[in-house]
């Protein structure tokens, strides 16, 4: 379905929740982003406020979800749309009875990109270098990015394309712990494909 995104995730460290998630989970279907999740001690549970942010850093809340009356384990929900994201971010403020605060993990999700020509990644999970094949209708060069998985640009590299079938070798960041990362450049249209650093 060309409305499917695909869906990451980012550990937020720190202190033991004092709400405890059993699950933190969502989906991205025709701009339309579903989460849920999962209390594993409902009793002790306020209630939820749900967060977006399309940088990765700067969050704000989108909605409140109070909690039940249910002791035990929970489930919750929270669907909203999103006009047009290339990548937004999500994550749970949890209060508990005593008030206090903590954050889930943030879920990612990225909107799949389509049309003419594609992007595949070669050697993927890879080390110290990338390989890619992609497609162009034209002759040029053009800075190819490698993000983390909040944005942020690891390396940027110039690169020679030509009409027709490319395949391209870049080094991998040698700075960059090993995790998720995303291959992004721009000719006729962009180009976006995910891989993993061993």
């Amino acid at each position: 379905m060309s409305g499917l995104a695909s869906t990451s995730v980012i550990r937020t460290p720190g202190i033991p929740l004092p709400v405890k998630l059993i699950d933190l989970r969502g989906t991205m279907d025709n701009n339309t982003v579903t989460l849920n999740w999962t209390a594993a001690e409902n009793e002790t549970v306020e209630s939820f406020e749900i967060e977006r942010s399309f940088d990765g850093t700067n969050f704000a809340t989108q909605g409140l979800v109070y909690s039940t009356e249910k002791a035990g384990a929970e489930n919750y929900n929270f669907y909203e749309t999103v006009n047009n994201p290339a990548r937004v971010y999500y994550r749970l403020k949890m209060y508990d009875k005593s008030n206090a605060v903590d954050y889930s993990k943030i879920l990612v999700f990225e909107k799949e990109t389509h049309g003419g020509g594609s992007l595949k990644i070669l050697n993927n999970p890879t080390t110290d270098k990338l390989t890619f094949r992609f497609e162009s209708g034209m002759n040029g060069h053009v800075d190819v990015i490698i993000l983390d998985v909040a944005g942020r640009a690891q390396l940027k590299q110039k690169i020679d394309f030509y009409r027709g079938a490319n395949v391209v070798s870049i080094p991998s960041p040698s700075t960059t712990a090993k995790g998720l990362y995303v291959l992004q450049f721009s000719i006729d249209r962009t180009y976006t494909a995910k891989f993993i650093k061993q």
